[in-house]
């Protein structure tokens, strides 16, 4: 998805957002040489700041795999991070998941990249019957 913003300066910013589980990222977190992650290297190489998503539901029903599609992203971006801005957002909040393993994941990516700024997120209906 592209958006392209406008400040109240006329100052323009372009706003990629890409699927990163998607298959470029996957392929390129892998090798980054192989053709088939052209895509998520230029993503790499045109970026100014990074957005990664952890969606807890999907930690929470296959955590080895997601854990280690997330550490190995998290190797191949810090060979190319250059201290960019980048924060780990965790998605689903409102989902079970034990604290201790958001932790500790949490951790090992700031380990990697020292800059990391993490968020957790959640969508709340308001009107639900607990309110």
């Amino acid at each position: 998805m592209h958006l392209l913003l406008k400040d109240k300066y006329g100052n323009y910013k372009d706003v990629i957002l890409t699927d990163a589980p998607g298959e470029w990222f996957t392929d390129w977190a892998r090798d980054a040489d192989n053709h088939a992650s052209i895509g998520a290297k230029w993503v790499d190489e045109v970026s100014d700041a990074f957005i990664l998503i952890a969606d807890r539901a999907a930690f929470k029903s296959n955590l080895g795999k997601e854990r280690h599609s997330l550490m190995r992203l998290i190797e191949r971006l810090k060979n190319t991070h250059n201290n960019r801005p980048t924060c780990l957002a965790w998605t689903k909040c409102d989902c079970e998941l034990d604290e201790e393993i958001k932790e500790n994941l949490s951790l090992k990516v700031i380990n990697q990249l020292p800059n990391v700024k993490t968020y957790s997120l959640a969508v709340i209906n308001r009107k639900s019957e607990n309110d």
